[in-house]
């Protein structure tokens, strides 16, 4: 049998499903553990139930309706800032229902989203955002991850003291494992180049912690008293929205995090649509954007009914199960039973789970983004958006992902009108014995437009004239009369795009200098939203002077 033929075998699927359908419920339990610890500690039961049943519906969603070979998970990305949502609600006063229900509300508004994103046909809408704020979108989601990995190891609220917390003695056999797992998940795949790197790491460093901890002679009752393990969830819990739950949430609390839960929706459809766009280099084949918009679109809707977390496409998961067991829709299948059967298990499984794990799995992640979107991404980007990546990530790391998204478009749209300022809005200043149009004269008039020709000024624009190119083009013109003022001025609009209210001043001004001088001004190739604006700043379209082209001109 061929190296192919065994690759995309039903033995190997199954396999790779079981596999794939581990690290899926390692994730899944990871996230949950992120969001409800400290005082949401006692709720953490239920969000395990619920981000299980989310990985199920996301595995099993993508496996049958996305394109043959991806697969879906519950995402570390926007799942990540529910630890903002959450610190947030508690704030205003919201108890542990309400966090819940906010999770629930933020993935059927994601659903919507997207949902609305696929009638409108705006799959390709990603190509249309700036680049460096959607890097540092992700390299503050890893700050998260990695301050989150931390609270987790710590079994600490977010904003408890975590330096003196890391800094106590007695605290290092908590956090000090759970840093060696993620150094071991950093390094370890880029030695082994192999798709199974990553699983088989998982797997050995569950056996060392356990030898480790048979070892050191600590029984694993011990274990779970100091830290090291989960230890006793009681029953992993998962059911319906109950209207009693409904009845518990504060509504203002949720509302109050209006800003936050709109970054965690944009960051999604972002991270959406960039996984989206990278399954064509996976899966070797060009991908229908609207039809994976439209899965995740619905995947997120099933979510909202079994209690939230928000999933879609992963590009990882797609790659890896590719290698493994080539494009079958069995994978995907297998991990979502995998996890119904973990949740049917429930607190006797997640009882032995390694804590140092959990959080070690997170810090990998958290690190993995700040690498690929801080540390590489400097040989990427140019010097000025780098440093809008890097000012994003210090903004959210300071104060929230509201104010960090803000500041990073507003230096983006800072940054390109300086760059697009730089370009000049005149393509070519001529004058007419420079330039000649189609038309066959006699000798006379020939010789009469070389003599006069230098009194005719053609100025030939071009791009969007907007503030930070009308003066330029302005001090153009005007300096066009320190020689000799012209007697005609041709004002060429066949390669300008638009103009703004600012453009409009500039052009008030040649007005003046026109009138000063005497100067006919001509236009050529206006069109009706250029001679609109013109008329704005004092020329009169019917009285002008008008031809469709620079050749009639």
């Amino acid at each position: 049998m061929s190296t192919t033929s065994l690759r995309e075998s039903p033995v190997s699927a199954v396999l790779s499903g079981l596999i794939i359908g581990f690290m899926q419920i390692i994730f899944a339990t990871s996230l949950a553990s992120l969001i409800f610890t400290g005082g949401l500690g006692s709720f953490l039961p239920r969000a395990i139930g619920i981000a299980i049943v989310a990985t199920a519906v996301a595995s099993g969603t993508v496996a049958l309706l996305s394109a043959r070979g991806v697969q879906g998970r519950i995402q570390s990305a926007p799942n990540a800032l529910f630890v903002a949502v959450a610190g947030g609600v508690l704030a205003a006063g919201g108890n542990p229902e309400t966090v819940l229900v906010s999770i629930v509300v933020t993935t059927l508004l994601t659903s919507a989203v997207i949902l609305i994103m696929t009638a409108l046909n705006l799959g390709a809408l990603v190509r249309f955002l700036p680049y460096p704020v959607v890097a540092g979108f992700l390299a503050g989601t890893g700050w998260l991850l990695i301050t989150g990995a931390i609270s987790t190891m710590l079994d600490a609220p977010s904003d408890a003291n975590i330096l003196m917390l890391l800094a106590s003695p007695d605290q290092f056999i908590l956090w000090i494992p759970g840093v060696l797992v993620a150094v071991a998940l950093l390094i370890v795949p880029r030695f082994i180049n192999h798709p199974l790197s990553l699983p088989i790491t998982l797997g050995l460093i569950i056996a060392i912690f356990f030898i480790g901890l048979r070892v050191a002679g600590i029984t694993l009752d011990e274990a779970a008293g100091i830290g090291l393990l989960l230890g006793d969830l009681g029953e992993i819990r998962w059911r319906l929205l109950s209207t009693d739950l409904l009845a518990q949430t504060n509504w203002q609390a949720i509302l109050a995090q209006s800003g936050t839960i709109a970054t965690v929706i944009a960051i999604s459809v972002v991270h959406l649509l960039l996984n989206a766009s990278g399954l064509e280099s996976v899966l070797e084949e060009d991908v229908d954007l609207n039809k994976e918009l439209r899965v995740s679109g619905l995947l997120n809707f099933i979510a909202t009914l079994t209690g939230g977390f928000i999933g879609y496409q992963s590009l990882s998961l797609s790659a890896l199960s590719t290698k493994l067991a080539g494009r079958t829709r069995l994978i995907g299948i297998i991990a979502a039973v995998v996890s119904i059967i973990a949740l049917l298990i429930g607190g006797e499984l997640l009882f032995f789970f390694p804590r140092p794990l959990l959080g070690g799995l997170l810090l990998f992640l958290g690190l993995e983004l700040i690498e690929d979107w801080v540390i590489s991404a400097w040989k990427r980007f140019a010097l000025p958006e780098y440093a809008v990546i890097l000012i994003i990530l210090v903004t959210i790391a300071t104060t929230d992902f509201l104010t960090g998204v803000g500041v990073g478009l507003v230096l983006m749209v800072i940054i390109f009108v300086v760059s697009y300022s730089q370009l000049s809005p005149v393509r070519s200043q001529l004058d007419a014995t420079m330039i000649r149009s189609s038309v066959e004269r006699p000798r006379r008039f020939r010789d009469t437009l070389d003599k006069l020709g230098k009194r005719v000024l053609i100025m030939e624009m071009q791009g969007f004239l907007f503030f930070g190119t009308a003066h330029s083009l302005y001090e153009r013109i005007r300096g066009a009369y320190d020689d000799e003022p012209p007697r005609y001025l041709i004002l060429d609009f066949s390669r300008v795009n638009g103009l703004d209210s600012s453009a409009a001043f500039s052009f008030s001004k040649v007005k003046r200098l026109a009138d000063q001088f005497k100067t006919e001004v001509v236009f050529t190739a206006a069109n009706e939203n250029h001679l609109a604006f013109l008329q704005y700043s004092g020329f009169d379209p019917e009285k002008a002077h008008r031809f469709p082209d620079l050749d009639h001109g």
